[in-house]
């Protein structure tokens, strides 16, 4: 049985229950709040972050906005597995430390990523080899969203292509309403080329992923439009995190996906710049 501390607060407390709930191989160890104290009727709460770490073989964190390199870096030196509900805000440079420390320590690291568990299986139904993929998602993304809907799309395609993008060039329109239309063109190092649009216009929200002799299609929206399939989603990428732990093939978002994401994103944050859209 693996013993799971959870870092979080009471707005989500019946989501981390269900998600534990649905996982017959583990078992909350407790529950610490680093934004402030409340009561619980399903967790034991600790105050010392620190305490909990001691009881717990993995930490499933759902509030990533305190958490710091330093904090990541202690729980990785303690041999515990991680799950970050969210990204972590770190620099780039953090996450390749990071990103080291876990290689050397042994600990599985992962994050949940919302496209990925849309079509399970999707990792080992790709072929190796060159791949045009075009993402389209249709959403009313604004300056202040746009920045989690370009990341959640480059961590998903740097899994899928298990390589970092070599260069990207980016074209951002805005409405008068303030909704922005994205396009970005990404070349791969081993020729492949990803094409992500966002909009808010009537598009299909779609994946299409095209090889040699294969080509792989499936709906994005309707599996992530509400409460009921976020939570199976998170079920599902849970569950994979567990499988890993204990060994066993998972298709899950590791860290090394996360960092492989980095450059594009910091790169296309600076395009948007140039362009007078803050992200």
């Amino acid at each position: 049985m693996i013993r799971v501390g959870i870092i979080g607060d009471l707005r989500e407390e019946g989501k981390i229950y269900q998600t534990l709930h649905n996982s017959k191989e583990v078992e909350p160890a407790g529950l610490y709040n680093p934004g402030r104290d409340f009561k619980s009727s399903k967790f034991k709460i600790y105050h010392n972050p620190i305490e909990l770490l001691e009881l717990s073989d993995a930490i499933l964190i759902y509030n990533t906005e305190r958490i710091s390199a330093d904090f990541i870096r202690v729980m990785i030196r303690k041999s515990k597995h991680i799950y970050f509900r969210r990204p972590p805000v770190l620099s780039v440079s953090e996450i390749a430390d990071l990103l080291k420390l876990q290689k050397e320590a042994g600990s599985v690291v992962h994050l949940f990523n919302s496209l990925l568990g849309v079509k399970p299986g999707i990792i080992s139904e790709i072929k190796p080899g060159v791949k045009i993929i075009n993402l389209q998602l249709a959403i009313q993304s604004t300056e202040e969203s746009l920045s989690f809907e370009i990341l959640n799309s480059l961590i998903y395609l740097s899994k899928v292509e298990n390589s970092p993008v070599k260069h990207s060039e980016v074209l951002a329109m805005k409405s008068g309403q303030g909704y922005i239309t994205l396009n970005i063109h990404s070349i791969c190092p081993n020729g492949s080329v990803h094409n992500i649009l966002f909009s808010d216009k009537d598009i299909s929200s779609e994946i299409q992923i095209f090889q040699k002799d294969h080509f792989i299609r499936f709906s994005i929206l309707g599996n992530t439009g509400t409460d009921a399939a976020i939570q199976a989603l998170d079920d599902l990428a849970f569950q994979n995190f567990v499988l890993a732990i204990e060994g066993k093939t998972s298709e899950s978002i590791s860290f090394e996906d996360y960092y492989n994401s980095q450059k594009s994103y910091h790169d296309i944050r600076e395009k948007l710049a140039y362009s007078g859209i803050e992200i």
